[in-house]
């Protein structure tokens, strides 16, 4: 994962609760992350080699928000 994205532990022991931090760009991060070893995975790299990583992104991006 990219040094930017910052890992938080989701509780707190001292108030008895959990958060969950959600940054808006945190979707599109991790769906880059998983295109980009995919891309370089040994079995996968053949069939995703010309594959457009920010036509997938905008994409799916979409789908997350809901839109068709």
């Amino acid at each position: 994962m990219s040094n930017k994205i910052i890992l938080a532990k989701p509780e707190n022991p001292e108030f008895e609760i959990s958060l969950i931090v959600y940054h808006s760009e945190a979707g599109y991060a991790l769906r880059k992350h998983i295109i980009d070893k995919a891309k370089a995975h040994p079995i996968w790299n053949k069939d995703l080699k010309e594959v457009n990583a920010g036509e997938v992104l905008a994409v799916t991006a979409k789908k997350s928000r809901g839109c068709e």
